[in-house]
């Protein structure tokens, strides 16, 4: 279907390349090796069904969390129903408790009583489903991730994409976890060429220093601005940046700006400085928010731009216990 094309050659089972690879990775793969694997948030499962249903109508396959928070709606109908038919259950049991045998509804309360709690029961197995067991089951039996327990409560579990768990998705070849392996957060298997997580590890990648993608230069370079920073931050964290200036030709003036998310619009913040501190907000629900920060400079008549991402966390977030778990935080 893809004609001879070298790179699905040598995708190909038992290719000289991947029997090469697999043999001696280390003498295989170049001194630089990066892997960047997808660490999607909790209810996976129906993150990738709206990123699938995206990419099947033409669209980009980014989850917007519509079809989170349809699921977190249903979750929450079948509880409260649950809850109200276990509330009729008890009413009538009490005015069974309350009558003698000799009044002709004392026995018909019980009924009524066992019958509303029949009821009751159904929807609070619906509503266990629905917030437990399904993820469960798609996390055990389609991706096949292990859960981690301590004093007998589960409190993590193998980050993943949705469809495959990062340790095979980041080789275990590939060195040290941390330096070589690189967590996306948020992108699931069908977005891993589209989320805005990845593009910002990618570019973290191509500025190290032991990759080294050559520039163009012309001998006059232009004024340029990078801002360092963590990458993720906690709802409600404070967090430092800085702004690192090249080629000025005379003092630097600095205008920072935050945006909540990447539909948002900047918002002016900050000091004429080349630090600037923000404190960070998740997304409603607590699911995670894709911030960023700017800094636009000026120097001399020239003015240039630089742009850093955070992903930040809520109660739907990711505390990374390792580079390939996340700690479950419940809302």
């Amino acid at each position: 279907m893809f004609g001879d094309v070298a790179s699905v050659d040598d995708m190909k089972p038992n290719s000289s390349f991947l029997s090469t690879l697999n043999s001696s990775p280390n003498s295989t793969l170049p001194s630089a090796r990066y892997a960047i694997f997808g660490a999607e948030d909790n209810y996976e499962y129906v993150r990738i069904a709206e990123s699938f249903r995206n990419k099947s109508n033409g669209e980009n396959p980014k989850e917007s969390g519509v079809f989170v928070n349809i699921h977190h709606g249903i979750t929450s109908f079948y509880f409260v129903t649950a809850a109200y038919y276990s509330y009729l259950s008890a009413q009538y049991l009490y005015k069974y408790s309350q009558t003698d045998p000799s009044d002709p509804m004392h026995f018909s309360y019980y009924d009524s009583a066992v019958y509303f709690l029949s009821i009751a029961r159904e929807w609070a197995r619906g509503f266990a489903s629905l917030a437990y067991h399904q993820q469960r089951d798609w996390d055990q039996q389609i991706i096949g991730v292990s859960y981690y327990s301590q004093d007998g409560k589960i409190v993590a579990k193998d980050a993943n994409d949705g469809l495959l768990p990062a340790k095979t998705q980041a080789p275990s070849f590939f060195g040290t976890p941390g330096d070589q392996i690189i967590r996306a957060d948020g992108a699931n298997h069908l977005e891993e060429t589209t989320h805005p997580s990845v593009k910002n590890r990618l570019s973290e990648v191509f500025r190290n220093a032991d990759v080294q993608i050559p520039e163009a230069g012309t001998g006059n370079e232009s004024l340029s601005v990078s801002i360092s920073g963590p990458p993720y931050a906690n709802d409600g964290q404070t967090v430092s940046f800085n702004a690192s200036v090249s080629n000025a030709s005379s003092s630097v003036n600095y205008q920072w700006y935050y945006r909540q998310e990447t539909y948002s619009s900047w918002i002016a913040d900050g000091n004429n400085s080349a630090t600037y501190q923000h404190t960070f907000s998740s997304a409603p629900g607590g699911e995670t928010a894709h911030s960023a920060v700017k800094v636009e400079i000026s120097s001399n008549g020239e003015t240039a731009t630089g742009v850093h991402s955070v992903d930040v966390y809520g109660c739907q977030g990711s505390g990374t216990l390792s580079i390939g778990t996340e700690a479950i935080i419940p809302c």
